[in-house]
């Protein structure tokens, strides 16, 4: 409104001295120098949610398989956490007083789970793929595993998973002795649209 108001200024005087459009001109660039517009406001943007997380099937009753050697076989959900999430921001463009930024908020979605594999116990766990993705690889030095997994062999001694315990209470959470079965920990989703994903292991046993 201070713009619009030196221009009008200009004007009169311009059409005082017979130069209506000089003076409207020269109006509205003083306005301008002195009373500079704001920028366009920032722009938020948040990312999509999920609202009905689908997990890999889980199947009750499945026989379990007994490995001779090495094999590829395909993991049977056994336990899955409750959804988490954590919200990630980034900031782009916009600068001082002038604004026009846009900011972007992302929910990223992890859940913890456990994933049995066969009858143990197994000599070593050599890959694991998660959707066809390689996600562990013990053949090279130092083991690939960024994901976090932790595998359990199949002992008859093996003790429950500290992330299950701690989500069903103490004393509350099976040890799975006599099967082999990974855990992660709050294993990201963004990468498998939102599921967990399907896992396959190549064992030795």
């Amino acid at each position: 409104m201070a713009q619009l108001a030196v221009g009008v200024a200009g004007l009169a005087i311009g059409a005082y001295f017979g130069a209506p459009g000089v003076g409207l001109a020269l109006g509205m660039a003083v306005g301008g120098v002195l009373f500079p517009q704001d920028g366009p406001p920032d722009q938020v943007a948040e990312g999509p949610r999920i609202h009905d997380l689908k997990v890999q099937t889980s199947a009750w009753g499945q026989m379990i398989p007994i490995v001779y050697g090495q094999a590829r076989l395909a993991g049977n959900l056994i336990w899955a956490g409750t959804l988490g999430h954590r919200t990630e921001q980034d900031n782009v463009g916009g600068k001082g007083s002038l604004g026009g930024g846009s900011e972007t908020k992302t929910r990223v979605y992890y859940r913890s789970f456990a994933v049995a594999i066969c009858a143990g116990p197994v000599t070593r766990v050599h890959r694991i793929w998660a959707n066809n993705t390689l996600i562990y690889d013990a053949t090279v030095s130092p083991i690939s595993n960024p994901r976090g997994a932790v595998i359990y062999p199949g002992s008859d001694s093996q003790d429950p998973d500290p992330v299950i315990e701690a989500a069903e209470g103490l004393g509350k959470a099976p040890a799975y002795r006599g099967t082999a079965y990974v855990v992660f920990e709050r294993m990201t989703l963004t990468d498998f649209g939102g599921m967990l994903p399907s896992l396959a292991f190549e064992v030795e046993a």
